[in-house]
């Protein structure tokens, strides 16, 4: 386990905020791989530990908040600011007590049944500080309207875990974005020597075969959420390639492929849509594998003018770079285009080493669709 200048056992801050692995357990534990030389011991450990997880600003609101300025909160303390601050209803104080033994890591502080710094860290970081109102930690908001009128968690190279130009394609990729909730989705399909494979063309990533990354979307899809997702092909093969993608396609999801929304004056909802797959594609496509296609490629120039020439089941495709200057040049005729069309914002081509753009930008615009990187030096971010 030890390895020199690296810490002999890791204990991540979940371990050690979590309220069922108290410090003694975590001792414990950390005992047990014996000592070394070029290791922290639990004491150096716990100390680095709190060095690196310090909020100050927790500190003030305690000094400020607390009847006497002091360094914790009492039980009057806690529920003042629980109810006052945090704006938490039917706040009493028994139910204070009870969170002060549960989150104060310190047992003469839970005698005393007073919640210091450490202890207010773990509280609001657990479901009992949750601020949402619990009603709206579940959908409540409409879902009946057209697919336009929502932002779609979507995800930039899906099956890349870390740089965009090496490395490996993976069925990670998929079942932990559809796992964090992601609603679109990006397949790259290239021949391979024996089946289809997923890949970054002209790369050094390694493709990963395309009939396991479809089960994995299958297994997981909706594993999270039941509305639907959009699955952006990007085909780099010839017609009878395409034709034996349409038949993958049709006997992996079968009747979970939703297709006839072409002749419709506006998109289905995501409640009409819920555990339907969409399969965005451009034109001239083998004739099999056309008929799947929900979703058409449009080529987004001028907003107001593609207002009406595009289909209503079209998604534009732009860069992060190419959408702020028309959304600079003319934001309201970008938010009349988006409220009847879907648009995809992507990533620079630059940001090789999987970096994110601010999606906020182009949410403001109405742009549905802003892609991320969900992996960053293969760790996937948190939203």
């Amino acid at each position: 386990m030890h390895k020199p200048g690296i810490i002999g056992y890791i204990f991540s801050p979940k371990q050690l905020r979590s309220s069922k692995k108290n410090m003694q357990t975590c001792k414990s534990d950390f005992r047990k791989e014996g000592p070394s030389a070029d290791a922290l011991d639990f004491d150096e450990f716990h100390h680095f530990f709190r060095f690196l997880t310090d909020r100050p600003d927790l500190r003030d609101i305690i000094r400020q908040l607390s009847e006497f300025h002091e360094e914790f909160f009492t039980v009057e303390d806690l529920k003042n600011f629980l109810t006052n601050i945090q704006q938490l209803s039917a706040v009493t104080l028994s139910h204070c007590r009870q969170l002060i033994r549960r989150y104060e890591p310190e047992p003469e502080n839970q005698k005393s049944l007073k919640l210091s710094f450490h202890g207010l860290r773990r509280l609001l970081l657990s479901e009992a500080g949750n601020i949402v109102k619990p009603e709206h930690r579940v959908i409540y908001q409409n879902m009946e309207k057209p697919l336009t009128d929502y932002y779609i968690y979507s995800t930039h190279n899906t099956y890349l875990c870390g740089h965009q130009l090496m490395g490996d394609a993976t069925i990670e990729g998929y079942i932990l974005a559809l796992k964090k909730g992601a609603r679109l989705l990006e397949l790259d399909i290239w021949p391979g020597e024996n089946d289809l494979q997923v890949t970054h063309g002209h790369t050094l990533v390694k493709p990963v075969s395309l009939s396991v990354v479809l089960k994995a979307i299958n297994n997981y899809g909706f594993s999270t959420t039941p509305y639907p997702i959009i699955l952006s092909l990007e085909i780099h093969c010839d017609i009878r390639k395409q034709a034996i993608l349409a038949d993958m396609l049709v006997k992996t999801f079968g009747k979970k492929l939703h297709k006839n929304v072409a002749h419709l004056k506006t998109l289905p909802s995501p409640e009409e849509l819920k555990n339907k797959i969409l399969l965005k594609g451009k034109g001239g496509l083998a004739k099999e594998l056309a008929a799947l296609i929900a979703i058409v490629s449009a080529k987004l120039v001028n907003p107001l003018v593609d207002l009406e020439r595009h289909p209503v089941n079209s998604m534009a495709s732009k860069s992060e770079d190419q959408l702020i200057a028309m959304v600079e040049e003319n934001q309201p005729a970008m938010v009349k285009y988006t409220s009847q069309h879907l648009v995809k914002c992507y990533p620079r081509g630059t940001r090789t080493s999987s970096t994110n753009m601010n999606p906020v930008v182009y949410w403001l615009a109405g742009i549905q669709s802003g892609h991320l990187n969900f992996f960053i030096k293969k760790k996937m971010i948190i939203f």
